[in-house]
């Protein structure tokens, strides 16, 4: 037996049954437009922008939909700790404040809206975002749980086989990995995960509200930032295990979130709470003094968070 097969053999006990989800595009696919940045260091992603939202694929396997917040220039789309920044055909990606793609550049938006010739597939089902491609010269896919935005499936090296339904793609052992068809129209039809398959990350959630006494209105660019923190760390700051950015657009406090989270990083004895603050031009205007504990310990999934003005 190969390593292969033991390894995939060892993760029987949490592989999933098959899961078969319609891969329809969303309604306003007609608006997306896509594009292929190349970066120093040889490094590159690919980005799929449209209305207010970004999903932008590493080349690492990773993909994360992004939303996005107001920008003093040019553009920008945030997801837990990552910031993609655009302004004309020019990008950067930061982790944190770490630059992790820099001096990125696509040709012109003429010949970049069309999907690059590497990649074979790339489409969102309501659970994941799926992407087949080329490293080097075998074709590969990677799959990331949008709940997550964890790549639960990372450079799977597949094969593709064509029949009169389209085409099929699966693992270069024939193992039940992984099937996606792809019509003959080019779309993809549907995403199969077989019983070899590695579990997704399905993340779960904590909601609430965020809101404050005075009787001021949110002006429409105001950015309300929802994280969620281990705060049982002795003699050491809060990690953010989760955050979440909502922009206002006209909408008045209480302003609700729903948090997603990866349970695998909650701990039964941790301690976790919600933060959260609301920042007009970049500048923080109201905060929360005060730790809502969520989660563990007998603690709700459910809080209203009253924010506090910054003097």
């Amino acid at each position: 037996m190969s390593t292969t097969s033991q390894v995939m053999n060892l993760r029987t006990n949490v592989l999933i049954g098959l899961i078969s989800v319609l891969a329809a595009l969303p309604a306003h696919a007609q608006q997306q437009k896509t594009y292929q940045f190349q970066c120093n260091g040889g490094k590159n992603f690919r980005a799929t922008f449209g209305a207010e939202r970004a999903i932008a694929a590493l080349d690492d396997g990773k993909s994360l939909l992004m939303r996005q917040v107001p920008a003093a220039s040019g553009t920008q789309y945030k997801n837990a700790g990552y910031t993609l920044s655009t302004k004309g055909n020019e990008a950067f990606i930061t982790l944190d404040t770490r630059t992790i793609y820099q001096s990125c550049s696509t040709p012109s938006e003429g010949s970049s809206s069309q999907p690059s010739p590497n990649v074979d597939l790339n489409f969102q089902t309501a659970q994941q975002h799926v992407r087949v491609y080329r490293d080097g010269n075998q074709a590969v896919l990677s799959a990331t749980a949008l709940s997550s935005g964890d790549a639960w499936l990372r450079k799977i090296p597949v094969r593709a086989e064509t029949t009169s339904a389209g085409t099929t793609y699966t693992t270069l052992q024939g193992e039940n990995i992984v099937q996606v068809l792809q019509g003959q129209d080019g779309m993809a039809k549907s995403f199969k995960v077989g019983d070899n398959a590695p579990q997704p990350v399905v993340a779960t959630v904590v909601s609430g509200t965020v809101s404050y006494l005075q009787r001021i209105a949110l002006l429409p660019n105001a950015e309300v930032q929802v994280q969620l923190q281990d705060v049982g760390r002795a003699d050491a700051p809060a990690v953010t295990i989760a955050e979440q950015t909502i922009v206002a657009q006209g909408k008045q406090v209480p302003i609700p979130f729903v948090l997603p989270y990866d349970p695998a990083k909650i701990q039964a004895n941790g301690s976790y709470a919600i933060r959260a603050k609301i920042l007009v031009d970049g500048q923080l205007r109201w905060t929360s003094t005060e730790a809502y504990r969520v989660i563990t310990q007998g603690n709700p999934t459910s809080v209203d968070v009253r924010v506090n003005p910054v003097n």
